[in-house]
């Protein structure tokens, strides 16, 4: 868990506090057991750590995304995906 100095926590980088969709909640109103929850809850967060990125890109590729380029870094992938591709395309690539 990464945890701002605002007390919010995301499920992976500082990165992450700028989306929304990777909020697990704030330590000051939630501890472990409900910040768990709110991840198992997250549809995002479960399918970026249990599909993985290259599973999600083909999907979405499938459903005919156009990326703009190749990157290894899995953080710009994750802010591109949140940004620019359309949420009820990212939630049927990802099986929710």
């Amino acid at each position: 868990f990464f945890v701002e100095s605002s007390c919010e926590v995301n499920s992976c980088c500082g990165d992450a506090s700028e989306l929304d969709e990777l909020s697990m909640g704030n330590v000051k109103i939630g501890r472990g057991a409900g910040l768990l929850k709110n991840v198992r809850q997250n549809n995002i967060i479960c399918a970026i750590f249990n599909l993985g990125s290259a599973r999600i890109r083909n999907r979405l590729i499938k459903n005919g995304v156009k990326f703009p380029g190749k990157t290894s870094n899995n953080c710009f992938f994750c802010f591109y995906i949140l940004k620019k591709v359309p949420r009820d395309m990212l939630l049927a690539s990802i099986g929710k």
